[in-house]
C-alpha cells in the first residue's frame, strides 16, 4: 500500500527540483518512491504529463522469466529429460509469462492513479505545475519534511492520516 502526496508549484523548476530531491532521498533509503507524475501547464495552456518512473516494465519481464523457468522445467519433465522439451517449454513459458505479465500490469493499480492525473491535468493553472508522489513507508521523516520545505510548494491532496498531513502542512507553513 502506498501513500499519495500531491503538491502544487507556481514554477515548474521547483517541482522538478523536488522530484530530483526525492530521488536522492530514495537512493539514500530514506523514502521509497513507487511512482511520481509531474503535470505541467505551460503559459499557452498546453498540458504536459511526465511519468517519472516506469512502473509497468518490470511486471511482464519478471513474469516471463518465472513462467519461462516453469515451462522449461515442465518441458524437461514431460520429455523425460530431453533438450527439445526444455527448449519448447522455455519458449512457451516465456510467451505465456509475457502475456500474463502484460495483462497484470495493465489492470493493476500501481503508482499514481490515472484519474488523479486526469484531474490534475484539468485543474493545474497556466504557468504552474503539480507533482504527485506515490510513496511507500515513512513520508513524514525529518529529512523528507526538510526537502518539502525547500521548494515552496502547496499541499493539494494526500492519502495520509490527519496527523501526518498536519505535519506536512506545518512544515510547509514554516517555509514561508
Amino acid at each position: 500500500m502506498h501513500e499519495l502526496v500531491v503538491m502544487g508549484f507556481q514554477e515548474r523548476y521547483k517541482a522538478d527540483a523536488l522530484l530530483t530531491a526525492m530521488d536522492d532521498l530514495e537512493k539514500k533509503c530514506v523514502i521509497e518512491l513507487e511512482d511520481a507524475v509531474l503535470v505541467v501547464r505551460d503559459a499557452d495552456g498546453t498540458v504536459t504529463v511526465q511519468q517519472a518512473m516506469d512502473t509497468f516494465s518490470q511486471i511482464p519481464t519478471s513474469s516471463a522469466v518465472y513462467f519461462g523457468f516453469l515451462g522449461a522445467l515442465t518441458g524437461w519433465i514431460l520429455s523425460s529429460g530431453g533438450l527439445a522439451g526444455i527448449a519448447v517449454g522455455l519458449q512457451v513459458g516465456l510467451v505465456m509469462g509475457w502475456i500474463l505479465g502484460t495483462a497484470a500490469a495493465r489492470y493493476s493499480d500501481v503508482g499514481v492513479p490515472a484519474d488523479l492525473v486526469r484531474e490534475l491535468s484539468e485543474t493545474v493553472v497556466p504557468g504552474s505545475a503539480a507533482l504527485a508522489l506515490a510513496v511507500r513507508g515513512e513520508v513524514c521523516s525529518e529529512k523528507v519534511l526538510e526537502k518539502l520545505k525547500e521548494y515552496d510548494g502547496k499541499l493539494i491532496r494526500t492519502s495520509l492520516a490527519s496527523q501526518e498531513e498536519a505535519l506536512i502542512k506545518k512544515a510547509l507553513a514554516e517555509a514561508v
